[in-house]
């Protein structure tokens, strides 16, 4: 019996870069849309900073949130991504709001939205 190692699977990758590509684009999408609409958030409220300061304070405080046994890191998420952007030098207001109106629009807005769905799915039958 022979056991599978990660230079098979690194040579598997290499022979079809394609698949490759897919799974980094999958394993970096929803974490660069999340640090684009923080960054949108936080511009659109006053705050100036750089895109890659914005992305660093994410994942920072993302790590943080995932520590803490709570659904979706609410709570834990908030007050990280409120201390890392108040940490890079932008005021707490604007940093306070712009995280709230990111996380009202990426984590809050898909429970009614979902909801919404799961009425029209009913109605035609589908569940």
């Amino acid at each position: 019996m022979s056991s599978f190692s990660f230079t098979d699977a690194f040579w598997m990758v290499s022979l079809r870069p394609a698949k490759l590509a897919i799974g980094v684009v999958r394993a970096l999408g929803l974490p660069l849309v999340q640090i684009v609409g923080l960054a949108l958030s936080l511009h659109a409220l006053g705050g100036d900073l750089p895109f890659v300061q914005v992305g660093a304070a994410y994942m920072a405080a993302r790590l943080l949130a995932n520590a803490a046994p709570v659904p979706g890191g609410l709570g834990a998420l908030e007050a990280g991504l409120i201390a890392a952007l108040t940490a890079l030098g932008v005021p707490a207001g604007p940093a306070t709001s712009a995280v709230l109106v990111y996380r009202l629009l990426t984590f809050w807005l898909n429970v009614p939205l979902g909801g919404l769905a799961l009425g029209f799915v009913r109605r035609r039958g589908y569940v």
